[in-house]
């Protein structure tokens, strides 16, 4: 069984200097299918590293980076800093 995880990363991130370097971390693991929207599959090794290396990168109080896992329909996105309100969540499966 295959550990990787097929993830869909977006980010909102105020400030252009910490936006290219998210895009540039991100485009080492993902595949750009937007401007700020990256998708792809990663080791969980991989998915750790994206993870930590993302969080260097942005300031949470003000940038917004949200991991969506498509494999897994019990994993909620995880959002990495706060720039809007909380929003409600509507759950859905995307085969």
């Amino acid at each position: 069984m295959s550990a990787d995880r097929h993830v869909v990363v977006v980010y909102d991130i105020v400030n252009d200097r910490r936006r290219t370097k998210a895009r540039a971390v991100i485009l080492q693991y993902l595949t750009a299918i937007q401007e700020s929207a990256f998708e792809g599959k990663v080791s969980s090794t991989e998915y750790r590293s994206l993870k930590e290396r993302l969080e260097r990168v942005i300031v949470a109080a003000e940038d917004r980076v949200t991991i969506f896992h498509l494999a897994r329909a019990s994993a909620p996105p995880e959002d990495l800093g706060v720039s809007r309100p909380e929003m409600v969540r509507r759950w859905f499966w995307i085969a």
